[in-house]
């Protein structure tokens, strides 16, 4: 196997001004494209699917997607909230 180490570096200097160089990278692997996943739709879905006041998913079908019962996930949810502000949307 050739892992090409110490081959060629993805990284650019472009310059913007004659005092600056900035450093630029093309992604995490060249030539890849990149896909729009619609994460905000997603996570609306996701939502509306286990979480509002009549989820389109039982309480089993919860514990079957995510390992654990809801009223777990929940108490983990509000724990997390009271101890950390980041938690808190």
């Amino acid at each position: 196997m050739n892992f090409n180490i110490g081959g060629p570096s993805h990284f650019t200097y472009s310059s913007f001004d004659d005092d600056k160089n900035q450093v630029t990278h093309g992604g995490s692997i060249p030539s890849h494209i990149v896909i729009n996943r619609d994460q905000e739709s997603t996570n609306r879905s996701l939502f509306n699917d286990y979480f509002t006041k009549n989820p389109r998913y039982n309480d089993q079908m919860f514990r079957r997607r995510f390992r654990m019962d809801r009223s777990l996930f929940l108490r983990i949810v509000n724990v997390a909230e009271a101890r950390d502000n980041y938690f808190v949307q």
